[in-house]
């Protein structure tokens, strides 16, 4: 065999086996044919994807969600990841299918990409290959796999290290624009969080790579241009997801969290992350009491299913600090300082860190759940296994003091803690008893519930047992290193297969019977009543419980299924079905919307509710519980396989899509939900707009409206007017809704009733164009383009220098 070939064996060994490796981390996926479910991938993704393909399939931008509550902005929500280029395979694959592609080619991406920045800081193939695996059998990692834009933006992480260290070695203008185009990326990818903590390592590791005696001479030029022009380049690639985004996000209520809640929802308590760091078992799976374990569960509301790390491999990241070892001084002195700096963030409001970096850097306040952070610390983690790896490798084969204090203690300690939890596990009274649920409450006995946990405690314990003895062992530095590396990795391989639960396909077949119930020709809205999970309703102790479950779907999966079946909110949206008063799960709604959804709920129940059903164009209501019911007409009990029958109510008369109206009252933000709740408010003759002009409302409505086409970016109105007066639909009104009025001048869009809109119409037959096409998006694709085309150019016309670079800036 040629010595070439020979020579890239390992390279290309390493790189086929991480996307192998991939798939024994989903065993469920690629054994037995399953697909993805929990939390937010059936009730938010599955919806926003099918949304996604209908507005694309229907001729219309992929701009605005027609379904979600009273529609939404699609592009702007940066979950919807509109703008990444994966996210268009939908358009070819079923959404289960698509879902099960894209998170294992991320989870394969992420890991490619740090096999090769390990390779960039000096570290062999095999040492790449294991910082590889660690990385992609995290637990934080493995974690997001039910949070798909995070998801994708972690795996873009490595991705942009590696850019930037190309670029900060050798500046110039390719490598400034591959750096920006991770950036851009990883921007794309839809993930705030991921993006921010990504920008502030790299930001860090460029502050460590300049030579700060003279920081704005000799190296640093050309190093801080690249920076530079990287950034810009990200910027602007970027621009049409990040203009809208921004735009969107400054009128919700997400740019202004209550600062009460800000770092406490998903902070990580010191004794709890610890707990999680070691333990292979998902806390979260334990019948843990939510008040007495709240230290234990990220003070209430867990975001990363995981924070394993694995004990074997901590003996490999201790081995980093110890002996020789490659990937230079650089790797062993920043990393550390990185994963110990995101692990501290993670803490949130437990330390100072969390409020001090909100009040400089006031975009964070945008970020929920300061735990994220963990996916940064382990992906600092996995660099060092791997440099451990290569240090143990190298290591003196004689007895050390130093080996035995730094490495195999901690170890050990470790092990030992392991053993002990094994023990709780087994005799939960002894050790356990004050942090669970009475056996009463969950039904079965504490050593019942806790039998799943017995043997990955014990496997766990095990391994690390076997590591603690390589550490043991003098002799053999080579043997031993790849004794522990199959340790680490294959420990961190078990943990992980159990942190995703999937289930059978058929779960995404199931049809529910509500649609077939509900007629919304007229294009009348629905409202579905939501239910918390976590509390009992009319003694059923949770509200989706299905009576009998099909094959293939476990207590879990059952449970996401009758929510499904349910029609929880937005779930809805993927049968394009048009909902109302929906609740804001991203906390992206405009502040107008927020406030008028707060108050259907606080009215709910009352005489009043109704009211506010009929202003938003509902006609059918389904709820589980007949509260508050009782002036709605009862249909009948639909169908379904949910212990509580799932209750269709028809409202009395609502208004209509869309209608005339002759009067104006003015008025905005408390005073005006005030005016709408009033009883001589008449919103058959009148409308609420939030500024103009008040007008006396005539006896009766001036003409009628009607929809003559809808569609997901645009809608035409016919009316038909005797006097002056306004058409209103019901429909969420944004400032990027533009309308004409009988193909004449662009006319101005009102906000009408809090947050739907209105445009006024003179006496007489006209037909009114609403079309979604907000100036930050038409500005961000036009800066996205010429970023775009400029990137090429470079490419194409400024080819690297015979030495390598071509350098930005001429050093002295």
């Amino acid at each position: 065999m040629p010595p070439s070939l020979t020579a890239r064996r390992p390279r290309w060994l390493a790189l086929a086996g991480l996307p192998a490796f991939v798939l024994l981390l989903f065993p469920g996926v690629v054994l037995r044919g399953q697909v993805f479910y929990e939390r937010d991938v059936h009730l938010v993704w599955y919806s926003q994807v099918e949304s996604f393909v209908r507005a694309v399939r229907g001729g219309s931008w992929p701009v605005w969600d027609p379904y979600v509550s009273f529609g939404h902005p699609m592009l702007a929500n940066p979950n919807t990841q509109v703008l990444y280029p994966p996210t268009w395979i939908n358009l070819v694959l079923a959404p289960d299918s698509a879902y099960v592609v894209l998170t294992l080619a991320h989870v394969a991406w992420a890991g490619l990409g740090l096999f090769r920045v390990a390779r960039r800081l000096g570290m062999s193939e095999a040492a790449s290959a294991v910082a590889g695996a660690a990385w992609m059998a995290s637990g934080p990692l493995l974690s997001l796999v039910n949070v798909w834009h995070h998801l994708a933006g972690a795996s873009w992480i490595p991705w942009v290290f590696l850019a930037a260290e190309n670029a900060l070695a050798s500046p110039s203008l390719r490598g400034a624009v591959l750096w920006g185009g991770a950036l851009g990326m990883q921007l794309l990818a839809g993930s705030p969080d991921m993006s921010a903590f990504t920008g502030a390592a790299v930001l860090a590791f460029t502050l460590a790579r300049l030579e700060w005696r003279r920081p704005l001479w000799g190296p640093n030029r050309p190093r801080l241009a690249a920076a530079f022009l990287a950034m810009l380049f990200a910027l602007g690639l970027s621009a049409a997801q990040l203009l809208p985004t921004l735009e969107a996000t400054g009128r919700s209520m997400r740019w202004n969290i209550d600062p009460a809640l800000r770092g406490s929802i998903g902070s990580l308590h010191p004794l709890g992350a610890f707990a999680k760091l070691i333990s292979p078992v998902p806390l979260g799976e334990l019948p843990l009491d939510p008040v007495r374990g709240r230290v234990l569960l990220d003070e209430g509301m867990p975001f990363l299913r995981s924070l394993y790390l694995g004990v074997p491999a901590l003996a490999l990241v201790l081995a980093a600090f110890r002996g020789p070892s490659s990937g230079g001084p650089r790797g062993r002195r920043f990393f550390p300082w990185l994963g110990a700096g995101a692990a501290f963030f993670a803490l949130g409001h437990h330390t100072w860190a969390y409020p001090a970096l909100v009040v400089l850097f006031p975009p964070l306040r945008t970020l929920r759940y300061p735990s994220k952070a963990m996916v940064l610390a382990a992906f600092a983690w996995a660099v060092l296994a791997g440099l451990g790896f290569e240090g143990w490798r190298k290591r003196d084969p004689g007895p050390s003091r130093s080996w035995l204090l730094g490495v195999n203690l901690p170890v050990a300690a470790a092990t030992l803690l392991l053993a002990a939890a094994w023990y709780a596990a087994r005799s939960p009274a002894a050790l356990l008893g004050p942090l669970l649920l009475p056996g009463a409450t969950i039904g079965r006995p504490w050593t019942e519930a806790l039998a799943g946990s017995l043997l990955p405690l014990g496997v766990a314990t095990v391994l690390g047992t076997a590591a603690l003895v390589a550490g043991f062992v003098p002799r053999g530095p080579q043997a031993t290193a790849w004794a522990l590396a199959v340790l680490a990795i294959g420990d961190l391989a078990l943990a992980g297969g159990r942190v995703n639960p999937t289930t059978s396909r058929e779960f995404y077949r199931y049809r529910p019977s509500l649609l077939d119930a509900v007629d919304q020709r007229d294009l009348s809205r629905l409202f579905v009543r939501s239910y918390p999970e976590s509390k009992p309703l009319l003694g059923v102790e949770n509200p989706y419980k299905i009576a009998g479950y099909p094959e293939g779907i476990d207590l879990d999966a059952g449970r996401a299924l009758g929510a499904r079946l349910a029609l929880m909110p937005p779930v809805g949206a993927a049968w394009g079905l048009f909902a109302s008063w929906e609740p804001d799960l991203l906390g992206l709604y405009p502040r107008h919307l927020a406030a008028l959804v707060a108050a259907v709920n606080e009215a709910e129940g009352t005489p009043r509710w109704r009211r506010w059903l009929e202003l938003g164009a509902v006609r059918y209501v389904a709820a589980l519980d007949e509260r508050g019911l009782s002036d709605l007409t009862f249909v009948r009990d639909l169908p379904t396989p949910l212990v509580l029958p799932l209750r269709l109510y028809r409202v009395g008369e609502p208004r209509s899509r869309t209608y005339v109206v002759g009067g104006v009252r003015v008025a905005d933000g408390e005073a005006g939900l005030r005016l709408l709740g009033d009883p001589a408010f008449d919103p058959r003759r009148e409308a609420v707009l939030a500024s103009g002009v008040p007008s006396t409302a005539p006896a009766s409505p001036p003409g009628t409206s009607r929809v003559t086409e809808l569609q997901a970016d645009r809608v035409r109105l016919h009316a038909s007017l005797s006097t002056p007066g306004y058409v209103v639909l019901v429909d969420t009104y944004d400032p990027g809704w533009r309308a004409w009025i009988d193909g004449g001048p662009e006319a101005p869009v009102l906000r009408a009733n809090g947050s739907f809109r209105a445009v006024a119409l003179t006496a007489g037959e006209h037909d009114v164009e609403m079309v979604y096409r907000p100036r930050s998006v038409l500005l961000g694709f036009a800066l996205s383009a010429v970023t775009l085309l400029l990137g090429l150019l470079v490419w194409l016309r400024f080819p690297e220098a015979p030495g390598g670079r071509l350098l930005l800036a001429s050093q002295p």
